[in-house]
């Protein structure tokens, strides 16, 4: 009977880790990202620019649309 408690506190535990190392991953570029979205929008290269750059960096998962949205700019 003892061992419930303790199971319990664990699993609360191990939770709230995976939570936090899930928002921490989340924030890891996601803003430039959007950053470089808003650039290409206003039509700002150099700030695009900066921020494929970066992407590349972080070898974050979305740097190809940022350098495609770069490409675009260009034209």
């Amino acid at each position: 009977m003892r061992r419930l408690p303790y199971q319990v506190s664990t699993i609360v535990c191990l939770t709230l880790i995976m939570l936090h190392a899930t928002y921490a991953f989340a924030l890891n570029g996601d803003d430039d990202v959007l950053f470089a979205k808003a650039a290409y929008e206003k039509q700002n290269t150099f700030a695009l620019s900066d921020a494929v750059n970066r992407l590349k960096y972080l070898q974050h998962p979305l740097a190809p649309y940022a350098d495609y949205w770069l490409m675009l700019a260009n034209l």
